[in-house]
């Protein structure tokens, strides 16, 4: 059976504009929704897409176990291991007023 997510994973893996677009789909639809488990989600597929979680929980400092419970739908990260993941994947997330 094909894994779509694996698949999808490897294809922005494989190619370097698909990914900078996903990134921006990603915090966009953050932005829009502000929907949480879908920014895990997409933080969570960014990691496998580019350095795997065992490389992105090393440089954020986190055990690999715990990253893979942040970025689930039911993830639910301080702020600063927020930040640590991101500055890990080399994003920033950008506050503006409403």
């Amino acid at each position: 059976m094909i894994d779509f997510k694996e698949n999808f994973t490897k294809r922005l893996k494989n190619n370097s504009q698909e990914l900078e677009e996903y990134k921006k789909y990603v915090f966009e639809m953050f932005e829009k929704d502000q929907n949480k488990e879908l920014l895990l989600e997409g933080l969570k597929t960014i990691a496998l897409s580019t350095q795997g979680i065992s490389a992105a929980a090393k440089s954020s400092k986190l055990q690999r176990r715990s990253l893979y419970k942040i970025l689930t739908k039911d993830g639910n990260p301080t702020l600063n291991n927020f930040f640590m993941i991101l500055k890990s994947l080399n994003l920033k997330l950008k506050i503006a007023a409403l």
